[in-house]
């Protein structure tokens, strides 16, 4: 390379190859919707090749989830073709598909990638049951099924009918049907035949069906259909109390072929007394219906409701027993003034009766001693001393203390010899006597006793006595009245 050569070098060079083009839209158009979870978008697109030398395309789509590549498209100079993708969505709300053209051996002019936005719904249920089975007048077996398909696009699906013996099943019809959203009745008829029950069942076709049962069985006509009620655990309000309206609600039941059977249903209590009369509801193609009761509720802390239901000939009970809640009553803040004003009146009148008695009652007389009581004391001094004196022992000399007034037998710490003493005389002081000491007692003095006076009843002149000294309130035995002492009348 020369020097005089600058660098980097840039070069052109042109190679003939195959050159891609949009030959119509330039984003790819999609098919199949609206979009469920489970269902799978179709995509495609028209391209041209405008370069010198054929090539191949495809298209791939791609989610956060799951890629998928279209297949190869070869297009010759100058051709035009459509390629196309597809890719199944496994979730459901907003998603995000992104879509990318690519070839080996060519280049495009245009725009290659883009992405586009779907709302994915939740999966699509179908519900399958038998509604009437009977027999015909040509003892044909008759079956009526209810083929129900959830809100959405239409859906293939293949339909089976037969029945089940000794643990084998044999479908006697089998049908590919295309549903709509919405209830499908179908009627088959079958010529006798022995079997355990009657089998149906649905599966789709070529697409996700949702949650679900997708079989259903009956039993054949030959069998009783069995009717039950029972109560719910629990009333509305939980605990309500006498007069008050209250929900009662009753699950109605059957087994064996489905009857569409209704009937008069009677709520008692205890006592007989009817609570309601109302019908039993539409089964509605099923095996269990419910039915709110309103009723009022009777009285008792214990309530036992007795339900009689009057169905296909027959008269069926249940029974239950529920708790009553407690009335509250609440007491207003006003005061009781007359009781009030009548007890404070009793008890005044019972204070003077008390009183008006105590002032009547004398206190006994205490008589005087015309003579003094004389209490006479005297000290006397101890009639033995507490001093000590010394003795010897006989045998060892050991000297010992004792009383000076002990007389009698000695033993000697040391050497254990017993011998005897005599007491001391001693002079006693002469006793003193002291000057008797005289306590006379008082007599009490008795109090004087108020004298009684008469007094008249303003109101019914009753005559009443009280002492002369009281001049509180009297209460009139006979009417009652209540004054001041001073208001009655002095009695002549």
């Amino acid at each position: 390379m020369s020097e005089a050569a600058s660098t980097p070098l840039q070069l052109d060079i042109e190679m003939p190859s195959a050159v891609f083009q949009s030959a119509g839209a330039t984003t790819p158009s999609y098919s199949g919707g609206p979009w469920h979870k489970g269902d799978s978008v179709e995509a495609n697109m028209l391209l041209r090749n405008i370069g010198e030398l054929d090539g191949r395309v495809r298209l791939v789509l791609s989610t956060s989830t799951s890629t998928s590549e279209g297949e190869w498209v070869e297009m010759a100079q100058g051709a035009a073709g459509e390629i196309s993708a597809s890719l199944q969505f496994l979730a459901s709300g907003e998603t995000s598909l992104t879509w990318t053209l690519e070839s080996d051996d060519g280049v495009f002019d245009g725009i290659d990638n883009g992405s586009t936005s779907f709302v994915i719904k939740q999966q699509q249920s179908v519900q399958i049951a038998f509604v009437d089975v009977n027999r015909t007048e040509d003892a044909e077996l008759s079956l009526t099924l209810h083929l129900d398909l959830d809100e959405g696009k239409e859906r293939d699906v293949r339909l089976q009918v037969g029945y089940e013996s000794g643990g084998s099943t044999v479908f006697l019809q089998e049908n590919d049907l295309r549903l709509q959203e919405g209830r499908l009745e179908l009627t088959f008829l079958f010529g006798d035949f022995e079997a355990d029950k009657l089998v149906a069942q649905v599966a789709p076709l070529n697409w996700l069906i949702g949650p679900g049962p997708l079989a259903a069985t009956s039993s054949l006509p030959s069998d009783d259909t069995q009717f039950w009620m029972e109560f719910s655990a629990t009333t509305d309000p939980i605990r309500p109390i006498e007069g008050e309206e209250t929900t009662v609600r009753l699950t109605f039941q059957q087994t064996g072929p489905l009857q569409e059977a209704e009937g008069e249903v009677w709520l008692m209590d205890a006592y007989g007394t009817r609570l309601a009369k109302v019908t039993s509801p539409d089964w509605d193609g099923a095996s269990a219906a419910t039915l709110d009761v309103v009723v009022v509720w009777p009285k008792g802390s214990s309530v036992a409701i007795q339900a009689l239901w009057y169905v296909d000939g027959a008269v069926l009970s249940a029974e239950t027993t529920y708790v009553s809640g407690e009335v509250v009553i609440e007491s207003s803040g006003e005061w009781p003034i007359g009781a009030m004003f009548w007890g404070l009146a009793l008890g005044a009148g019972v204070a003077l009766v008390l009183r008006i008695r105590a002032r009547k009652e004398e206190e006994s007389d205490t008589k005087p001693s015309g003579k003094s009581t004389k209490e006479k004391t005297a000290s006397k001094p101890l009639s033995t001393s507490q001093e000590k004196r010394e003795v010897s022992c006989p045998e060892c000399n050991r000297r010992l203390r004792v009383p000076v007034d002990y007389g009698g037998s000695v033993g000697c710490p040391d050497c254990a010899h017993k011998f005897k003493v005599e007491p001391e005389r001693t002079e006693e002081p002469a006793e003193e006597e002291d000057d008797d000491l005289e306590i006379e007692v008082q007599p009490v003095s008795k109090a004087p006793v108020s004298e009684k006076i008469e007094i008249s009843c303003p109101d019914c002149a009753q005559t009443l006595r009280i002492p002369s000294s009281y001049e509180g309130s009297v209460r009139c035995p006979a009417c009652t009245k209540i004054f001041k002492a001073h208001e009655g009348k002095q009695a002549s």
